[in-house]
């Protein structure tokens, strides 16, 4: 591995006192501060998109960025996984990576031909049957599902072609997909995860150019603002909004609470005690005496 902090002048980088690359360049191992390292399969990928993400302003103390790329394709894997990770690849990488992490995964693509848990697929190149997933017609309006969706994730897979190709710049996508703010959006609810360990940016088959560089950096940087927000609240907090809803299925009332500052969802899980992800809607349904997905999916019955 090869790690720019260690080899900072293999770059002409980080001059821009604030930029992203800066923090980088800047990694203490002994900081108290959220580690996370942005990982790519091979120099020329490290490279190209180093010089894009010296562009981009980072000044968030609370994390602590390291840069680094493989040295070559035999490098491995586990070695990655000693802190929270975004890795930049090709195809041929996916496969090693979702064996780490069995089925708890999620897929951000253009095509879901498998049935784990799938954003943003077009129905037209996909064969899928996940009634928890959401393609690419219900996104527009479901986008807000996508946070409770992420929280409770290992590994994300955001493949570039789900993107629209006016937007992502790859060979892979359509001219059909979700548009930049629906990627940049969802990138941020993946770095509020408080589990996700990996983030694997896929970028097709193609080498980086600086169009599709750009997509590719922009994405980081909004995962990265969602990772320095993730603390900002508490479930437990005193000053969150809690409700006790009855249902005539359930012996006890169901406890859903509202945080404060985000207003993201959760509920208790009646049997094991444990907080699952949800939306308003969701709390709603059961104010109304339905059984959202959210309940029946997580085997509260």
């Amino acid at each position: 591995m090869i790690w720019l902090d260690e080899n900072p002048d293999l770059l002409e980088l980080g001059q821009f006192e604030h930029s992203l690359i800066k923090n980088c360049l800047n990694y203490n191992p002994n900081s108290p501060s959220t580690k996370i390292n942005i990982i790519c399969q091979n120099k020329t990928i490290g490279h190209k998109l180093s010089m894009t993400l010296d562009q981009l302003s980072f000044n968030h103390p609370k994390i602590d960025l390291r840069l680094g790329w493989f040295r070559d394709d035999t490098h491995n894997l586990t070695e990655v996984f000693e802190d929270e990770t975004l890795f930049i690849g090709h195809n041929n990488y996916c496969k090693s990576f979702e064996k780490v992490f069995n089925d708890n995964t999620c897929k951000i693509a253009k095509s879901a031909r498998d049935n784990n848990l799938h954003i943003g697929f077009q129905r037209h190149f996909s064969n899928h049957t996940n009634p928890r997933s959401i393609s690419l017609g219900e996104l527009a309006s479901k986008l807000n599902y996508v946070d409770p969706m992420l929280r409770n994730i290992d590994g994300i897979f955001f493949f570039l072609n789900a993107i629209r190709k006016q937007e992502s710049y790859i060979s892979e996508s359509f001219v059909s997909g979700m548009n930049i703010e629906q990627a940049c959006k969802i990138a941020r609810y993946a770095g509020m995860s408080q589990s996700n360990k990996l983030m694997y940016f896929n970028i097709g088959e193609q080498a980086l150019n600086p169009d599709s560089s750009e997509t590719t950096a922009l994405l980081i940087w909004y995962y990265l603002e969602g990772a320095a927000n993730r603390n900002i609240e508490s479930i437990e907090h005193r000053n969150n909004h809690t409700y006790m809803v009855h249902h005539p299925y359930f012996e006890e009332p169901i406890k859903f609470i509202k945080t404060n500052i985000t207003g993201r969802w959760w509920f208790q899980h009646p049997e094991n005690q444990y907080y699952v992800p949800c939306t308003e809607e969701d709390y709603k349904s059961v104010s109304e005496g339905k059984i959202p997905d959210c309940l029946f999916l997580t085997e509260v019955l």
